[in-house]
């Protein structure tokens, strides 16, 4: 009987990660040390160390390190938060992001691009983590589109209600048709992103694939609190699938009708991760019935009935196109708990809840003959914090859930990348709603920084959760354990 001693190495190079025992592990190394004491061992057992590699069957990223991505904290919200950089990105904490993304085998990394008050996306912000971090440490970016990337209030309203709201009369020289003026000017702020982070700028750097929205299907809420015009809580799937379009045929330059192309070819554009709980009808407050305008597969079929068949006509006789969809992956956000409340074991949720919900969507792909687009997992995660998720299991059972999540969905065959919710826990730190979802946790306060809290100057955690390494095991990547024998007392 060994008792055990050090629990994981990385080979890497660069400082090891300081794996920080949960109170769980705690528990276990006690229990497993009083049952060795209890243990006759033979008086003439020699003391060595055994050393056992963790076995690669069960690493996805071993055969494909394309499959590991990693949602990570937005170089938006670490400009001007160290002395050092003054009205500067934190190289300091973006590099030890980077360093220790590399260090598990992450391969993708997915950032949101967030606009400054006067509605544009500041580039100073994210030039240094894209175009020098990313490449230093063999990070593909996937660059996260979304309503916050042009200006989120406007006229003392929230600006994306006007998407649903406004009739879409409007005409521009390069759009085209179909349009009211949010279409018009999230169009012209993504594609500016877009040209910015194309490659051909090596200081800025190059986005490998953008994502047309997050979670558009759900994003006013459960229906509640819904303005005047407003009848369900997500945003119109008809105009979603348009902008989407118009930004696929002018990035991609399909009809050649734009002076140049703003996206290399193999720049890919995936549809923005759908929310698995649906969109809710408009309700007067949570004590009424929810019931819903589209479920996730509804949504989809909407956007595929009108501007991608649409497109997919146009294209017929388009090279490489040839009559194919304007995206390259789906995105999808299969959070077991918004699919079904938990009420079974966490082994039970890949295939109870999620393998079904993939499967509906693989069939609305199959009836438009696209089935032959992946699913881009674009967050899924597990928070500890959650009240059905607490306890001193909680980050064991988040590790054990993510090494399901790994293998369940590569195994599937039509998964792109998972991307894990999330690098870092944010604020709240405590209370009923903490939100630790973080497979390293920063420490951070209150402060003068974006978003009201800042975080450690030099990005360093204060502690590894054990999916910290069960990720670098996913990855394929050396786990040693070792493990001392106990002399009998």
């Amino acid at each position: 009987m060994y008792a055990l001693r050090i629990l994981a190495h990385s080979s890497l190079a660069g400082p090891p990660a300081r794996q920080e025992m949960s109170a769980m592990t705690r528990i276990y190394a006690v229990a497993l040390l009083i049952f060795a004491l209890c243990v006759a061992v033979p008086a003439v057992a020699a003391p060595r160390a055994e050393e056992q590699a963790m076995p690669q069957a069960i690493a996805p990223g071993a055969t494909n390190p394309e499959f590991m991505g990693m949602v990570v904290r937005d170089p938006f919200y670490e400009f001007n938060t160290n002395p050092a950089f003054p009205n500067q990105p934190n190289q300091a904490a973006q590099d030890t992001m980077g360093r220790l993304l590399a260090n598990i085998g992450v391969r993708w990394v997915r950032l949101e691009f967030i606009a400054d008050p006067d509605g544009h996306v500041n580039f100073g912000k994210y030039d240094y983590f894209i175009g020098t971090v990313a490449p230093r440490y063999g990070l593909k970016v996937l660059g996260l589109l979304t309503t916050n990337s042009i200006i989120t209030f406007k006229d003392g309203g929230y600006y994306p209600y006007r998407l649903n709201l406004d009739p879409p009369t409007l005409t521009h020289p390069t759009f085209g048709g179909g349009l009211n003026q949010y279409m018009i000017d999230w169009l012209s702020e993504a594609l500016r992103v877009a040209e910015h982070y194309n490659g051909s700028n090596s200081a800025a750097g190059r986005v490998h694939a953008f994502e047309i929205f997050n979670e558009m299907n759900r994003l006013f809420g459960d229906g509640t609190n819904l303005p005047t015009g407003i009848d369900y809580a997500g945003l119109n799937p008809v105009y979603v699938a348009r902008i989407h379009t118009k930004f696929y045929r002018i990035c991609k330059n399909t009809d050649n009708s734009q002076p140049s192309v703003i996206c290399p070819a193999d720049t890919q554009i995936i549809l923005g991760g759908l929310h698995p709980k649906g969109t809710s009808n408009r309700r007067s407050s949570s004590k009424v019935a929810e019931t819903f305008a589209y479920t996730d597969e509804q949504y989809l079929k909407v956007m595929y009935d009108n501007a991608f068949t649409e497109f997919k006509n146009y294209a017929q006789n388009l090279q490489p196109w040839n009559g194919t969809y304007p995206l390259e992956g789906v995105g999808f956000h299969p959070y077991p708990e918004e699919i079904t409340p938990r009420t079974q074991g966490i082994y039970n949720d890949i295939d109870v809840k999620i393998a079904p919900r993939l499967n509906q969507l693989r069939a609305v792909l199959a009836a438009k003959n696209d089935q032959g687009k992946p699913f881009w997992i674009t967050e899924i995660g597990y928070n500890i914090a959650f009240y059905k998720n607490r306890g001193p299991y909680a980050p064991s059972v988040q590790a054990d859930f993510m090494r399901e999540v790994y293998t369940s969905l590569a195994a599937r065959g039509d998964v792109a990348n998972v991307f894990w919710f999330k690098y870092e826990d944010f604020p709240p730190a405590d209370g009923p709603d903490a939100q630790m979802w973080g497979i390293v946790r920063i420490p951070f306060a209150a402060g003068p920084c974006e978003g009201g809290v800042c975080y450690a100057p030099d990005g360093t955690p204060q502690l590894y959760r054990p999916a910290y390494l069960a990720y670098r095991e996913l990855a394929g990547l050396p786990i040693t354990r070792t493990y001392v024998p106990v002399a009998m007392r």
